[in-house]
């Protein structure tokens, strides 16, 4: 978020919490999910390599237990069932394969 790496303010949990309170106010949740991800690459002149989950891209996908496009809090950490970063799971119900 915004305010993430401020004393007690833990970078994930203020992410969720920050793209839970714009869908709150009203935008749209595909339009918040994009702030925090297609966004940031084209601002970053990376939009190419990143930002979307396309063909030839990169990506560190999560996948949880809901669908944030109804409900944001699908992205608390307690929901998170699986992380990949850079090709390699993280976590996962068998555990990470580093």
């Amino acid at each position: 978020g915004t305010d993430s790496g401020t004393p007690m303010n833990f970078h994930y949990e203020s992410t969720w919490m920050e793209m839970d309170q714009l869908v709150r106010y009203g935008l749209p949740p595909m339009r918040v999910i994009s702030m925090a991800t297609r966004y940031p690459a084209l601002l970053y002149g990376m939009y190419d390599d990143l930002g979307t989950l396309e063909p030839g891209k990169l990506a560190d996908i999560i996948l949880v237990n809901g669908n944030p496009l109804r409900h944001m809090s699908a992205l608390e950490q307690n929901n998170v069932i699986y992380v990949f970063k850079g090709g390699v799971q993280y976590k996962g119900p068998e555990g990470p394969r580093m």
